[in-house]
């Protein structure tokens, strides 16, 4: 049976004074009878504004702990109930210390039973009555917090897909994905609607939110569901201005470019001059007009780009430095103090490598000299338009990136596996399955290439093209522990646990094991598979061993594994530890309650409970 939306929301939390401060200040300080300042504290949250009051968190858990208001120098302590036993509290000052030593003790708990029916109350209109979780409003409402404070915060708009069949299913499952993001996001979940939700994080690079958006999705993947997208937006951000609607329809933006991507797939929003700054940015578009008359009757040529790599006080004359060399069929544009390219008209392969060696020589030999790094490549190559060879001499710019300042690359398949990794950091799986392939057609037998395109296929839900990848790697090198690790998490999807099983432990007891340690998501699979497959002796040792590294003990998938493992080895009262752990990380797991509620049963620890 679902929960009736009152079994919802009936006690406050913790988070609402940190999401809902200012309405509840507003709602405090009417029913409060004479003006005065209202702040709010709390136990384990940390309150919106700091608080001024004067009043020591000593204090207030005292006063909270025996749950009556209080009247003390210069103020008023009245505490709040809320949910799972947190202490919270009104805190009301700057007014007539006159007129409070005259309120009634009756009175004033009369004003705290006032105060917390017209909270819950307020409450409900900030709360989705299904999933329990805050809602839109709720949202809007904390992102004009935010906007007036220097509180720089990262916006993430989830989309969530899973199998369901029929209505009751549908929202059943809903609200077991709503307690599961709130147990492991350890923060405020808001929901959209239609299995759409929303976090606010602390602000993180791109590359740290990124990092956290796929391991979100990781364990997303892990409870069953079919697709997840994740868009990221900077709040506030700058030229967006302070309007929330603003904010969020740069989210919905971004999560819809996310969507492109793959099933599981991650997308952060830039400003334009961001943009500018990444290492593909689309400057070949502006070069490609400037060199369109120069190549159009071209049946080949070539491009070198130059690229100052540490700008000094006076920018460099790079066309000046070259002139010696150039003669006058080169062309030579420049795209600002940094950047510029050489045209190398019915040039070919060595001769590009060769005029770029001699200026690479002229750039980077007299002592003191700015560094300038080198990208070379050459049309026609492979199927490439000609606009798109800009685009390699970039690549070749990355690649040479790997060599310090002052590097010559030529165009090849390395470059391509560099921005391929590039485009997979970035979420944009689709582009690094392009990339990775492209490098294949050049050195079909590169190992990291084709383990790499496993991986991308992976994240892409192609699993059966990914596992013909990591074998093709196994064929080269049959000890090759992250094609067997691979290989072994593209079996788990085809349902071929077997075969994923081997893979898994043929890293762990072979010399490979390295590779599992610290790897907290390798020991769970193997661990999962052991129970699966009645080995619950060596699922204990492995997941023991994880416990005692310490870098799992925050997954509450780690303390339901080792209930059944104790559960099944005979060691019901440490299973009942270890069940207990997994469900005050994730209270509405079903699988740990039900293990949970079958010990209690055999133990006598309480039927009632158990039930």
């Amino acid at each position: 049976m679902l929960p009736h939306y009152s079994l919802f929301n009936q006690n406050l939390s913790e988070h609402d004074f940190l999401l809902l401060n200012n309405v509840y200040q507003k709602e405090v300080r009417q029913l409060f009878p004479i003006p005065a300042t209202v702040e709010f504290w709390t136990e384990n949250v940390l309150p919106a504004h700091q608080q001024q009051s004067g009043f020591s968190d000593s204090l207030c858990l005292e006063i909270c702990s025996k749950g009556q208001p209080r009247l003390i120098q210069g103020g008023l302590v009245i505490p709040l109930s809320t949910e799972q036993g947190g202490l919270s509290a009104a805190l009301i000052w700057d007014t007539d210390p006159a007129l409070l030593e005259k309120m009634d003790p009756d009175w004033l708990i009369t004003l705290q039973e006032s105060i917390i029916a017209t909270l819950r109350f307020i409450r409900k209109v900030y709360v989705d009555p299904v999933t329990g979780l805050y809602n839109k409003r709720c949202l809007f409402n904390r992102l004009n917090q935010i906007s007036q404070t220097d509180n720089d915060t990262v916006l993430l708009i989830l989309n969530l897909r899973y199998r369901s069949h029929g209505a009751f299913a549908g929202i059943r499952r809903s609200m077991q994905i709503s307690g599961f993001l709130k147990a492991i996001t350890l923060g405020s979940v808001f929901y959209l609607g239609n299995n759409v939700y929303a976090l606010l994080k602390p602000k993180r690079t791109s590359i740290q939110t990124f990092h956290y958006a796929q391991r979100l999705i990781k364990r997303l993947r892990r409870e069953g569901m079919t697709k997840v997208h994740i868009g990221a937006v900077p709040v506030p951000e700058g030229d967006q201005g302070d309007n929330p609607k603003t904010i969020l329809d740069v989210g919905w933006k971004t999560l819809a470019e996310a969507e492109r991507r793959g099933p599981y797939s991650f997308s952060y929003h830039k400003t334009a001059e961001e943009k500018q700054k990444e290492p593909f940015a689309q400057i070949a578009s502006f070069l490609a007009k400037k060199l369109n008359r120069h190549w159009r009757a071209q049946k080949r040529f070539g491009l070198i780009l130059l690229h100052v790599d540490k700008q000094k006080r006076d920018p460099v004359d790079i066309e000046k430095q070259l002139k010696p060399l150039l003669d006058e069929h080169l062309v030579y544009v420049g795209s600002d103090e940094k950047l510029s390219v050489l045209f190398l008209p019915e040039a070919g392969v060595q001769k590009t490598k060769s005029l770029a060696k001699k200026i690479h020589a002229v750039l980077n030999s007299a002592k003191g000299n700015t560094p300038v790094s080198l990208g070379c490549s050459c049309w026609p190559y492979l199927s490439y338009r000609k606009s798109v060879t800009i685009g390699n001499c970039q690549k070749a710019l990355k690649h040479g990136t790997f060599f310090g300042d002052g590097s010559n690359v030529y165009f090849d398949h390395v470059s391509l596996n560099i921005s391929g990794d590039y485009y997979f950091d970035q979420g944009d799986y689709r582009q690094a399955v392009k990339e990775y392939q492209i490098g294949l057609q050049l050195n079909p037998d590169d190992k990291n290439l084709i383990n790499s395109l496993g991986v991308a296929l992976s994240e892409m839900n192609r699993h059966r093209q990914a596992v013909l990848c990591f074998t093709e790697v196994l064929k080269r090198q049959a000890d090759n522990s992250m094609a067997l690790i691979n290989l072994g998490f593209a079996k788990r999807m085809l349902g071929d646990d077997q075969m994923a099983l081997n893979c898994f432990e043929k890293v762990y007891l072979g010399k490979q094991k390295k590779e599992f340690f610290g790897a907290a998501d390798l020991y769970l699979q193997l661990g999962t598979l052991y129970c699966q497959f009645s080995r619950h002796d060596e699922a204990l040792v492995l997941l023991k061993e994880l416990e005692k590294q310490g870098t799992g003990v925050q997954e509450y998938y780690l303390y339901r594994l080792l209930g059944e493992a104790y559960l099944e080895t005979g060691e019901q009262i440490e299973a009942i530890k270890s069940l207990q752990r997994a469900l005050q990380l994730y209270p509405s797991d079903a699988k740990s309650l039900s293990m949970l509620g079958l010990l209690y049963f055999e133990e006598g620890q309480g039927e009632d409970i158990g039930l």
